[in-house]
């Protein structure tokens, strides 16, 4: 099995990739979509983590965050992981994880390079056919990020 290491750095932002497991479109389910966003919000309220983008898909989600000064992704995001995992288990009636087991970041470390993560959170909805507009997408920050309206979880803006 392949050594991923991963890096402190620590201020940056991070472009966060999490799948489903077997792809399965669990998220095609209100319910399953709210505890998502609930276990984001805990990201932000209690762990301290400055959200700036996220979207929810059907099968993954994408999220553009920044961990607190003490905080570490390799963390906060099992901790995400396993809280979603026991209440969508819970909703379906099922014993086990719902997430592959490992996570994807990278560490966003310019403006442009943040910038580009947004937009591609952003316009993931059109790419898979789910939306004519990000606009149209209800399980993103779309709106709060560009229009200055209210979506499922506030964002903080981007401070370099």
């Amino acid at each position: 099995m392949p050594d991923f290491r991963r890096y402190p750095n620590e201020g940056f932002p991070y472009l966060v990739t999490t799948n489903v497991k077997n792809r399965q479109p669990l998220f095609a389910e209100h319910y399953c979509c709210q505890t998502v966003i609930d276990g984001i919000k805990f990201l932000r309220t209690a762990l301290g983590h400055r959200v700036h983008a996220y979207v929810l898909m059907p099968d993954h989600m994408h999220l553009v965050v920044t961990p607190r000064e003490s905080g570490n992704i390799s963390q906060s995001m099992p901790s995400l992981k396993l809280h979603t995992a026991r209440e969508i288990g819970a909703l379906l009636g099922s014993k086990g994880g719902i997430w592959q087991a490992r996570f994807y970041e990278r560490a966003l470390r310019t403006p442009k390079d943040v910038e580009e993560a947004i937009v591609y959170v952003h316009d993931n909805p059109i790419r898979a056919g789910l939306a004519d507009s990000p606009e149209d997408y209800y399980w993103s920050s779309y709106r709060a990020c560009i229009l200055g309206e209210p979506t499922p979880i506030d964002v903080d803006p981007l401070v370099w």
